[in-house]
């Protein structure tokens, strides 16, 4: 947790400057899942097919969106939410969802 914070802290200046370019922020989120959480069992397996998953490009933001589901999942669960309550609460998390959107 320590880590991820300073990392962000540390390129939080440099980020602004590519506002059109998500590449920057997913190589660096890329690289908090890689030091992070790609070192914990049990290992996350990608399937597809190898002239895509071999791109650096796809590689970043594949790892970016594995770091941003793990983080969503580890908030969730600091914040109280429970694997239950998401099925049963779903229509109530959709409306919050929809009336954030809009705001």
């Amino acid at each position: 947790q320590e880590i991820i914070r300073n990392r962000l802290r540390q390129h939080e200046h440099a980020l602004p400057d590519y506002p059109n370019d998500p590449e920057p922020l997913n190589q660096l989120v890329a690289q908090l899942y890689t030091d992070c959480i790609s070192p914990l069992k049990p290992r996350i397996q990608i399937k597809g097919q190898a002239r895509h998953l071999g791109e650096p490009r796809h590689q970043s933001q594949v790892r970016a969106l594995l770091f941003a589901a793990v983080r969503a999942c580890y908030l969730w669960r600091q914040m109280g939410g429970r694997l239950w309550r998401l099925p049963l609460q779903r229509h109530a998390f959709v409306q919050a969802a929809k009336s954030a959107i809009d705001e």
